[in-house]
């Protein structure tokens, strides 16, 4: 059974399908919730309660997480201005209090923002060598990206990570979730 708020979620991606290009118009039902499928894959592995999902889009990453727990604080960061307006009256829409939408790329967010007990989540990331280096270089204690199998293997040789850890996607056998901890945390 589909929890309620999901089921808002779903209802209201495919209501604005042919207003906004947040999904294809090909979607139904089905295929978002085997999306969403990944996403619950995800949500167990989180540590903490501060969640950046960047490139957020539709939000298929950081809403159902934010409406799974209320105790996450999640923020969705996505430059494109169409985007950030859909999940902002998505927000409002659908009354979800504990998420905030950034129209800004990551580079600009990270760059104003203090906070090291964060994990930063992803799908489809463009490049998820920047989002490594960001990772790395401001020392969160946490990344996990949703990406081909073979995107996650170049990015593990590319930057010589130590004790990478992928984890299988359900009836999926080239998508992985791609784990990194930082383990010297910082406690705020």
């Amino acid at each position: 059974m589909i929890h309620e708020r999901i089921e808002r979620f779903i209802n209201y991606l495919l209501a604005e399908k042919d207003k906004v290009n947040v999904i294809s118009k090909n979607m139904d039902k089905e295929s978002i919730l085997s999306l969403i499928e990944d996403t619950k894959t995800m949500e167990p592995l989180i540590k903490n309660k501060e969640i950046l999902d960047v490139g957020s889009g539709n939000g298929i990453l950081g809403v159902p997480i934010a409406l799974w727990n209320d105790e996450r604080n999640v923020k969705l960061i996505e430059p494109r201005k169409k985007k950030a307006n859909f999940l902002r009256r998505l927000k409002m829409d659908l009354e979800i209090k504990n998420i905030e939408v950034f129209e800004s790329g990551i580079e600009e967010y990270i760059k104003n923002n203090k906070k090291k007990n964060i994990t930063m989540i992803s799908r489809g990331f463009h490049d998820i060598g920047i989002l490594y280096k960001i990772f790395e270089k401001k020392g969160l204690s946490q990344i996990l990206l949703i990406s081909s199998k073979e995107k996650c293997k170049i990015l593990i040789e590319k930057e010589n990570i130590k004790k990478p850890r992928l984890c299988d996607i359900k009836n999926r056998d080239i998508i992985k979730i791609l784990s990194l901890e930082n383990v010297s945390r910082e406690t705020l």
